[in-house]
């Protein structure tokens, strides 16, 4: 029922005056939302004690303040006085409120602490009030992306050196024993000896320029694309983003406020020309060059420069990041963006999670030296520093070789699981689909033929046990194309063929036979 917001205010105004800690008329009037919900299979006592649980947790009952009586609400909610009274009964038993002979009822004044976590609802309401714009584009982010199960053909999954963890756990195992300073702050930019093995890394292996000074340590990718946008970018900026692209890139800048203007990607990358013909003044472009997420071409040298050129004459940013560019298996790889660069206009970022192990969290930015000042201060403050122990931790492991040889190592294994892979499902369902054999990376990409939807083979796979993702749902603009991204790093032989065999099982069932259509198609690029 609806409850009359008038009189209800003016009782319970009285209710609040008549204690000095009583809850204010405006806290009053957030109670007169409550509706008994007639469907639900929940007694009348059970909804009227939800509903003022999750008042007390919102704060908009504190603490020490008065309630109502049982009769003032069991007139304004049109419930009975025995609804009230059980309703009570069960928030005192559960250590909500407290009863104080003559004076009435209260929230419990240390209800924080009185509360037994089994008594806590398993849903507060769906809105928060006064959440930001801002707020509520982070509560609609899609965390079931974020799911990194051990499956065959999860993208996510990398394969934990057995060497590797042993080199680690015992380097980490000397350095608590002889040094518990690696336990004290350090500067926001992060271990300088690390900084320093990265320069010196990122010079031999991807001919980035830079010095120690000039790098940031972040917990991973993701945090090194927040920085970049607080740092470079206001809401209502315009920004060049791949056509499909990594979803989080994308879902960040959204998130900020940005202007996403999605740029067509084809077999030599970004389309220069179409992102100047969609955004020429774009404030900046944010792109995977080396193995692009989740197609997995590279963006050619020729458009390499053409980027580089429109950001030098726009003054825009080039935020890049060199997803995958450890792992090259066929030839020699272009030099990074950021080696190209000579107007100062690319933020270049790297990580360490998917190198050594995703859990690990840590990254990098090269940033241009007028930025560092205000890249380490956002850095600052929204993390302080990043961890001391596992920077001090990765410096030894890249001082002493074992990263490189781990990265070899890692090279060896992930081209072979590649092989393997691309060699099966050619052989047995090269009739269905098109295989592409990536030159780098830890995934491949597989295009459906027959307009098979790849959104239906994905869920297919999923009751097989398999994990495949779906490409198109990557597209915002352009025509997309139905694929699926298959990550090989993470699985040994035996799963990576009986994997393979439950997808081909699928994908025959779904194949529509001569004279049939299989339903929804997707237009290829």
């Amino acid at each position: 029922m609806k409850v009359s917001n008038r009189a209800l205010s003016s009782r319970f105004a009285d209710a609040a005056r008549s204690s000095d800690r009583g809850v204010t008329r405006a806290n009053w009037a957030e109670l007169l939302d409550w509706k008994l919900d007639q469907e639900s299979d929940r007694p009348i006592y059970q909804q009227v004690a939800d509903f003022l649980r999750n008042k007390i947790l919102s704060g908009v009952l504190p603490p020490s303040s008065r309630l109502p009586s049982s009769r003032q609400l069991l007139t304004e909610l049109g419930v009975s006085r025995t609804t009230i009274i059980t309703a009570y009964s069960q928030l005192l038993a559960d250590g909500y409120i407290v009863g104080h002979i003559g004076s009435g009822t209260y929230v419990a004044h240390d209800v924080i602490n009185r509360i037994d976590p089994k008594t806590l609802p398993v849903r507060l309401p769906a809105e928060a009030r006064g959440l930001s714009k801002r707020g509520g584009r982070y509560r609609d982010v899609d965390l079931t992306r974020l799911v990194m199960d051990n499956v065959p053909f999860n993208v996510g999954m990398v394969r934990v050196d057995g060497r590797t963890s042993a080199q680690l756990r015992q380097l980490a195992a000397r350095k608590l024993a002889v040094d518990p300073s690696q336990l004290g702050y350090i500067d926001p930019m992060g271990d300088i000896s690390l900084r320093d093995e990265i320069a010196k890394y990122l010079g031999v292996a991807r001919g980035v320029r830079c010095s120690a000074d000039q790098i940031i340590l972040v917990a991973g990718t993701q945090q090194a694309v927040d920085l970049a946008i607080k740092v470079l970018l206001d809401p209502g900026d315009e920004v060049w983003i791949e056509d499909p692209a990594y979803p989080f890139t994308a879902l960040a800048l959204d998130a900020a406020g940005m202007l996403l203007r999605p740029v067509r990607v084809d077999d030599d990358g970004l389309s220069i020309a179409d992102g100047i013909a969609a955004a020429p003044n774009a404030r900046a472009a944010f792109v995977t060059p080396s193995h692009q997420y989740p197609l997995g071409v590279s963006l050619s040298l020729q458009r390499r420069q053409q980027l580089l050129d429109w950001a030098a004459r726009n003054n825009a940013w080039i935020v890049e990041d060199d997803y995958d560019s450890e792992f090259r298996y066929d030839g020699p790889s272009l030099p990074a963006l950021q080696a190209l660069d000579r107007a100062g206009r690319v933020i270049y970022a790297g990580s360490f999670s998917k190198v050594v192990f995703p859990g690990l969290r840590y990254g990098y930015l090269v940033v241009p030296p007028a930025l560092v000042g205000a890249f380490t201060g956002a850095r600052a403050l929204s993390d302080r520093h990043p961890p001391v122990f596992f920077g001090s931790l990765l410096a030894e492991f890249m001082e002493r070789g074992f990263f490189v040889s781990h990265i070899r190592r890692m090279r060896n294994e992930y081209r072979r699981a590649r092989d393997i892979l691309a060699g099966q499902l050619k052989r047995d369902i090269g009739h269905l689909v098109d295989v592409v054999t990536p030159g780098q990376g830890m995934h491949l990409t597989v295009y459906l033929r027959d307009g098979l939807s790849d959104e239906q083979v994905g869920a297919e796979a999923r009751r097989e046990g398999i994990m495949v993702r779906p490409i198109s749902r990557l597209y915002r603009a352009n025509p997309p194309r139905s694929g699926l991204m298959l990550g090989f790093a993470g699985f040994d032989e035996h799963r990576l063929r009986s994997a393979a065999t439950r997808l081909s099982l699928v994908l025959e069932r779904l194949s529509p036979r001569p004279g049939q259509t299989s339903g929804r198609k997707h237009a290829a690029i």
